[in-house]
């Protein structure tokens, strides 16, 4: 879902009938596009991503269509999403990380932040840190 915004340059551009979530994972349905634009830009609010479960997406129209037409191409995962009853749930579409510093000494870059529970700072550091290897790996990649 995330790939495509991102692909369609709608990561930062609520869709009418999107689901707004707040830190609290409260959410709003976006039947305004001028009033979501304006919670987003404070960054007390984001566009949500759907967890597919067995039950109905709960966005609607253009934002419904869009996430159905995604979901509608992973068949056997949604077969087995809903043959174990998993339920749908919604999550932020982006993350900000919060106290975020740097420091580098010489070949050494120090990195701090702080992020919300159940996300993962190897997620965040995949997004700051260019590769440069030409698909060599390197062995200490993971410390």
């Amino acid at each position: 879902m995330l790939s495509a915004r991102i692909e369609k340059q709608l990561c930062h551009t609520p869709i009418l009938g999107d689901l707004l979530i707040d830190d609290q994972e409260n959410t709003k349905l976006v039947d305004d596009i001028a009033a979501a634009q304006e919670k987003l830009t404070k960054r007390h609010w984001q566009i949500s991503g759907p967890m597919t479960g067995d039950n109905a997406l709960p966005t609607q129209g253009e934002a419904q269509q869009f996430e159905q037409d995604i979901v509608d191409t992973e068949p056997h995962l949604l077969a087995v999403i809903r043959s174990n009853r998993m339920r749908h749930e919604r999550r932020p579409l982006l993350l900000y990380p919060q106290d975020m510093q740097w420091q580098r000494d010489g070949n050494t870059l120090e990195v701090e932040f702080a992020l919300p529970a159940g996300c993962f700072a190897t997620a965040v550091m995949r997004e700051v840190i260019e590769d440069l290897s030409d698909g060599d790996a390197d062995a200490h990649i993971d410390q």
